[in-house]
């Protein structure tokens, strides 16, 4: 058996290419508890404006706009999203 995890989570790691790989796993939605990012953002806040995020979700569960709103964060800071 296997616990349900209620809350998401999120951790970053650097790619093959160099990117940064953002990877998101479990529940993100405004009904539960979204994670704590405060890490990841200030990781975040030091790549350069031309850099890349990749995200990898193959162990995202189910998601809603608070995911979107978080990654259109990165995009308004200039980040290109692969």
């Amino acid at each position: 058996m296997t616990a349900v995890n209620s809350i998401g989570s999120a951790t970053l790691a650097t790619g093959e290419d160099g990117a940064l790989v953002l990877k998101l796993a479990g529940p993100w939605q405004l009904q539960g508890a979204i994670p704590d990012l405060a890490v990841v953002e200030q990781e975040l806040e030091r790549l350069p404006p031309s850099g890349t995020v990749a995200f990898e979700t193959s162990e995202l569960t189910d998601w809603d706009s608070s995911l979107l709103a978080r990654a259109a964060r990165l995009a308004v800071r200039g980040v290109e999203i692969a």
